[in-house]
């Protein structure tokens, strides 16, 4: 069932909103659920990238029965045409205010240039800057860094658990900026180069109709002393490619509208003098006015679509739902013939996962094909097969040991799980390691610390660690409660 491999902006996210609408939901649920989604593609060849691909834009489409995507991609649509009417709305009044014209006073020629003509290049030239990374970028993309800094700027001020949910807010707004990528970036670069269009175009079209409506004349002038000549010696080098549309230099020296002589006598003695302007106009405006904002729009347009398929890709949801998606689903009957819930019914959590490491690691880190393994200051490894690479940090290791297993981690290339003890606190030590670690392993890299308990109703070790490093902000990093099997809490106290 092959079907269109290009995520647009509302399956990027869905992808993000859905998560947190998961967050009750246990890890069986959201297992069996995502399993049978997309159920018809199992006979299908979809490994690698583009397979992988097919099927979160299938998920997208069918979880909630598609109500999530159509709800965003109807709210998106919906903010654009309101935006699209604003900037139409205000082409149109500007236009009628620079050529308004009642038969007494000519249209200053210099004032339709500056609205319609030095104002829309100026803007479309530093937007192209900004969009090539010249000048510093102040758009919707940079938003949750910048609330971020307010939010930890607010937060040294608080006391206790206040301060510490401040912390938190800060965590998801770095999370979230870092998900959505350049794919935010691109967004509003496209949303405010289409909205400029319009206000061109819909400015254009105003003065092509009232051209068909009325006799409209033209004049200039200005506070500056400016010289005729060298005002349609300007016009002449702007349309290099249209040089017979510029006014001779008669009808420029004529057109100047501060004069002893009344508009009405001047008007009357040689009328088409003073209409010939609209021909030059009409150039200027759709030469730099148009074309430079139909350009700069298709390109971010296209650079978004880019961005959000990148964003897509590396989306750590999409990560969760593909693993979901691939792992056979296996039913452990309760006493009551139900499937068994982990973890004596705890939920999983956006950023906790509460749910028994057992059975995941036995089919996903038995091996080093998979994961990579740290261990930290000794932690045991549940789960991990006796044969499997594990590097070691911190606690005996050395700074230069501690380097080089993150170097050799960030190297292989693939998922990365640190064991950590669970009966410990989480120092500064340790969260500066994780920082590194996740520095070089870059974006889109799925990293979790497990954090091993004393036993399985052991629920506050893991949301200990999780409060804690959820001011990192990393959307690839979660916590996740692993359970030592047969070890008593006394001999879980005493691992080396």
């Amino acid at each position: 069932m092959a079907g269109r491999a290009t995520p647009r902006l509302a399956d990027l996210l869905t992808l993000s909103v859905q998560t947190r609408r998961d967050a009750e939901a246990t890890r069986r649920a959201l297992h069996r659920r995502d399993r049978g989604l997309v159920a018809d593609y199992e006979d299908e060849p979809t490994d690698g990238p583009t397979g992988d691909r097919r099927r979160l834009l299938a998920w997208t489409r069918r979880v909630q029965n598609g109500q999530v995507r159509q709800r965003l991609h109807a709210g998106w649509w919906t903010a654009l045409t309101l935006g699209a009417v604003a900037a139409v709305f205000l082409g149109v009044g500007a236009a009628l205010a620079v050529f308004r014209y009642d038969g007494t006073r000519p249209i200053n020629v210099l004032a339709v240039l500056v609205v319609f003509v030095a104002l829309p290049l100026v803007t479309a030239a530093v937007s192209a800057l900004g969009m090539l990374g010249v000048l510093p970028r102040l758009w919707p993309g940079s938003l949750p860094g910048l609330g971020g800094a307010v939010v930890s700027a607010v937060a040294s001020k608080l006391p206790g658990a206040a301060s510490e949910t401040a912390e938190a807010l800060r965590g998801e707004l770095r999370r979230g900026g870092k998900v959505l990528g350049r794919a935010g970036v691109w967004a509003g670069w496209s949303v405010s180069q289409v909205l400029a269009l319009m206000f061109v175009g819909s400015g254009w079209v105003t003065f092509m109709a009232l051209l068909a409506t009325s006799d409209l004349a033209f004049g200039w002038a200005s506070t500056f002393e400016v010289d005729p000549e060298k005002l349609r010696s300007g016009l002449l080098s702007l349309l290099w490619f249209a040089p017979g549309v510029v006014p001779d230099a008669q009808t420029v020296e004529l057109t100047i509208s501060e004069r002893a002589v009344p508009f009405t006598e001047l008007y009357q003695a040689d009328p088409d003098a003073f209409k010939s302007w609209w021909r030059p106009l009409s150039w200027l405006i759709v030469a730099y006015g148009i074309a430079p904002r139909l350009l700069l729009a298709a390109w971010s347009v296209l650079r978004m679509r880019r961005a959000v398929t990148t964003a897509f890709d590396r989306h750590p949801a999409g990560q969760d739902v593909l693993r979901r998606m691939k792992t056979p689903l296996v039913e452990a009957g309760g006493p009551n013939g139900d499937a068994a819930q982990t973890d004596a019914g705890q939920t999983d959590k956006p950023f906790v996962d509460q749910t028994d490491l057992e059975t995941l690691e036995t089919t996903e880190t038995k091996t080093s094909e998979t994961w990579s393994v740290i261990r930290w200051s000794a932690a045991p490894t549940p789960g991990v097969a006796d044969d499997a690479e594990v590097r070691d940090a911190g606690g005996g290791c050395t700074l230069e040991q501690d380097q080089a297993t993150l170097h050799d981690t960030a190297a292989a290339g693939r998922p990365v799980r640190v064991y950590v003890k669970g009966w410990e606190p989480p120092l500064a030590e340790f969260t500066d390691l994780l920082i590194s670690l996740r520095d070089q392993l870059g974006d889109g890299v799925l990293t979790e610390v497990a954090v091993v308990r004393r036993g399985e109703t052991d629920h506050a070790a893991a949301s200990v660690w999780a409060r804690k490093l959820s001011a990192i902000g990393d959307p690839w990093l979660r916590v996740v409660a692993a359970t030592e099997p047969n070890r008593t809490d006394a001999a879980a106290e005493g691992t080396p």
